[in-house]
C-alpha cells in the first residue's frame, strides 16, 4: 500500500485514490470489498472474509447516519498533525473536534 509503483504519492492521504484507480483502469479490483495482493485487508483466496460485503454495507449506513444527523468540525484554531505508531502513520489521536446534533 506504500508502493510508488502502484500509487502516486503514497505517503500523502488521498480520499479519492481508489476512485481514481477504478476510473482510470476500469478495473473493479479497486473496490472496497475487493482483495488483491497489493491490498489484502480482507484476506486472499479461500481465506477471504465472507462478511466483507456485510461490513461494507454497515459502514455505509453508519456514515450516512453521521453525515445526516451531525455537524462536526475541528475546534477553532486547532491544527491537526499526523503521528506515528512505530512505522505506521495515524491520524492525530488528540484532535479537538466539535460535534453537534442537527435537529430537523
Amino acid at each position: 500500500m506504500w508502493s510508488s509503483d502502484i500509487h502516486t504519492a503514497p505517503e500523502r492521504f488521498d480520499g479519492r485514490r481508489f476512485l481514481a484507480l477504478r476510473e482510470n483502469t476500469g478495473a473493479s479490483v479497486y473496490g472496497f470489498t475487493a482483495s488483491t495482493k497489493e491490498h489484502n485487508v480482507f484476506g486472499l483466496g479461500r481465506f477471504i472474509c465472507p462478511g466483507r460485503f456485510f461490513a461494507d454495507t454497515e459502514l455505509k449506513i453508519c456514515l450516512a447516519h453521521i453525515l445526516l444527523e451531525y455537524d462536526f468540525r475541528l475546534k477553532e484554531g486547532y491544527v491537526s498533525a499526523s503521528t506515528y505508531s512505530g512505522v505506521f502513520p495515524m491520524v492525530d489521536p488528540f484532535a479537538k473536534v466539535e460535534i453537534r446534533r442537527v435537529y430537523r
